[in-house]
């Protein structure tokens, strides 16, 4: 993060992005990673250091939801899978919110771009449409704030102070086949898409834990058992236009 804070220009708009996994112990949330996990404390520290026009920090993981509060702020947009840490199954809106730069699908405006809160909203509504298909309860919602004022919302917009930095937040245009954004997101989103196959997307576990409507669910402890079998992809940043998002 130093590297990237050294890079950095005061009119650059930053995205931070995770994938893999998060745990919660009910008393703190984490991002984990081989060795020391980090939790919105660390990330909180390393942020900081960068001095940009706009900062988006989104967060694809379980247990994702208190990273909302801790990183709110000036010139900041927060994106989490989930609304709380108690939600703590594999989640499925990183796959969804990747997707939605890789193709038109999200471009409701049709201005051959994708805002970040195209993205989200986009993200969200496959999640709801995939859990509704399946005939599963639904047990991840996402957040977005970039008001400042620590409080996610659900269904941000124009109506409310959330959603409105977002909506001109872009990471790439959507242009032809072969152009190396478009093509480096593709990447990251077959990557992702293999790894929630290998993983089963959570599925077994939550047919296991009894979560179909009307069903008595049972512990999260067997979905959080099953996440520990797979190690996390690693998060992604890059800097605005992004051609290919670099590992940490």
């Amino acid at each position: 993060m130093a590297g990237l804070a050294a890079r950095v220009a005061p009119t650059d708009v930053v995205f931070v992005v995770l994938f893999g996994h998060g745990t919660s112990d009910g008393r703190e949330v984490r991002f984990n990673l081989p060795g020391p996990d980090i939790g919105p404390a660390d990330f909180g520290v390393m942020l900081d250091r960068l001095a940009v026009e706009r900062l988006v920090f989104v967060n694809t993981t379980s247990a994702s939801g208190d990273f909302v509060k801790a990183l709110s702020g000036p010139k900041r947009t927060i994106l989490t899978a989930t609304r709380t840490a108690a939600e703590r199954f594999d989640t499925r809106f990183g796959g969804h919110f990747v997707e939605a730069f890789a193709s038109d699908a999200a471009d409701t405006n049709k201005d051959r771009r994708v805002s970040v809160l195209e993205a989200f909203l986009y993200a969200r509504a496959q999640v709801q449409r995939s859990f509704e298909q399946e005939g599963f309860l639904q047990t991840e919602h996402a957040l977005l704030d970039d008001d400042g004022d620590g409080e996610g919302v659900q269904e941000p917009g124009v109506t409310v102070p959330d959603g409105r930095a977002a909506r001109n937040a872009h990471v790439v245009a959507l242009l032809l086949e072969d152009d190396r954004a478009a093509v480096g997101l593709r990447g990251v989103h077959a990557e992702i898409a293999e790894k929630t196959h290998r993983n089963g997307d959570g599925r077994e576990a939550r047919a296991q834990a009894g979560l179909r409507p009307g069903a008595q669910g049972r512990s999260h402890r067997e979905g959080a058992r099953r996440r520990g079998e797979h190690g996390p992809l690693p998060g992604h940043l890059s800097r605005h236009p992004a051609t290919s998002p670099s590992r940490v």
